[in-house]
Parts: C-alpha cells; sequence; structure tokens
C-alpha cells in the first residue's frame, strides 16, 4: 500500500526515471545463501526541465564490491547544457521531402521513458531539418536566380514568339520562380513575427 502510494505521488509531481546501465539490482543482503535477496531500491528521478536541458544523461549502477548497495554514478550532457534553443523554419514544410524526413525519424525504435525517446527524436530531427535547410540554399538568392531565368526565356519567346519550347520554357519558369517566392515570403514573415516577439520581449 505504502509503495502505491509513493508511486502515485511521484506521477502527481511529474518525475520519471532517469535511463540506466549497468547492473539492475541495487542491493543485496551480502548472505551465501542461494536464496540472497537482490532488490532494486536505488534509482534516479528527474523531470521534464531536465530532460529537455540534459537529453543523453543517464546513470550507471556499479558494482558494489564491499558493500550492499550498489554506487550510482550520474552521466550528464554538457554539450546540451552550452546549446542554445534550435529554430525551425517554416519553409521546410512546403517541401515533399518533409514528411517522409519526419516519418522515418519518428519510426525509430528508442527504448527509454517517453520523455527521452521524445527528446532523443526531436533531436535527430534537427540533422534532418539541417540537411533540408541546406538543400534549399539562400531563399532569397534562389529568387534573384529564378527571375533572371525567367527574363532570358521571356526574351527567347520575344525573339520568336510562336516557338512552343520557348513557350514552355516560360512557363516552367514562371512556376519555379512562383514557388521560390513563396518560399521567400514564408521565411520572412517567420523571421519578422520572431523579431517582433524579441522586441516585445525587451520591453516587458
Amino acid at each position: 500500500m505504502a509503495m502505491d502510494e509513493f508511486n502515485i505521488c511521484i506521477q502527481n509531481v511529474g518525475l520519471l526515471p532517469l535511463p540506466m546501465q549497468g547492473e539492475w539490482y541495487t542491493w543485496h543482503n551480502c548472505s551465501v545463501s542461494p536464496r540472497n535477496p537482490w532488490k532494486r531500491l536505488d534509482r534516479m528521478l528527474i523531470n521534464d526541465r531536465w530532460m529537455a536541458r540534459f537529453p543523453n544523461s543517464f546513470y550507471s549502477s556499479l558494482t558494489p564490491r564491499t558493500s550492499d548497495n550498489s554506487p550510482l554514478v550520474l552521466y550528464g550532457d554538457r554539450q546540451q547544457q552550452l546549446g542554445g534553443m534550435s529554430r525551425f523554419d517554416n519553409y521546410l514544410t512546403l517541401s515533399p521531402d518533409f514528411i517522409p524526413g519526419v516519418q522515418r525519424v519518428w519510426q525509430h525504435n528508442i527504448i527509454g521513458v517517453p520523455m527521452y525517446v521524445v527528446t532523443r527524436k526531436l533531436k535527430a530531427l534537427k540533422a534532418v531539418f539541417r540537411e533540408q535547410r541546406r538543400k534549399k540554399g539562400d531563399l532569397t538568392h534562389n529568387v534573384q536566380l529564378e527571375k533572371g531565368f525567367l527574363e532570358m526565356a521571356q526574351t527567347l519567346v520575344s525573339s520568336n514568339r510562336r516557338d512552343e519550347l520557348f513557350l514552355q520554357l516560360e512557363h516552367c519558369c514562371r512556376i519555379v520562380l512562383a514557388k521560390a517566392v513563396k518560399l521567400e515570403q514564408v521565411m520572412l514573415r517567420q523571421r519578422a513575427k520572431i523579431q517582433w516577439m524579441k522586441g516585445g520581449d525587451q520591453c516587458s
């Protein structure tokens, strides 16, 4: 009954078990009897703020040696402690590679408490989004390039307005430019909103 109440208390305050490595049982009575009881009495509990700040942290249960209790060693994540907030670019959602990329990461089987699993998957997604962002390149520069391509296509059309190939080329350039402009607009709106929120925080 007391153990049930303790577990309920842990759940109510939002504590989670930290992932562990090493010996599962942390206590025994040092008896030589085959019925020597082994129990897992010691463990480390964390909250969601700890997991968000140190997503790769875990603890290890060492051999007890001459003691009846196994010592626990905590391993933190210094790199995560020094890192800043990650930024997600909304324009990535317009890419056909966005959903498949998220699905591939989210379908990975990761063992651990739910908060740990989600944190690890989000960290893996950062690498996916970084690669997608690299492939997109400089959005403003892309718009300028596509404008140049459209102007060249329109120059060709002006030289021969009955050439179907030139007309199709101009049509394709218009479509590509429209997509590039849309991506840039999404990016600029997001950046403007971020700057507005930062300005509001400084005034509060």
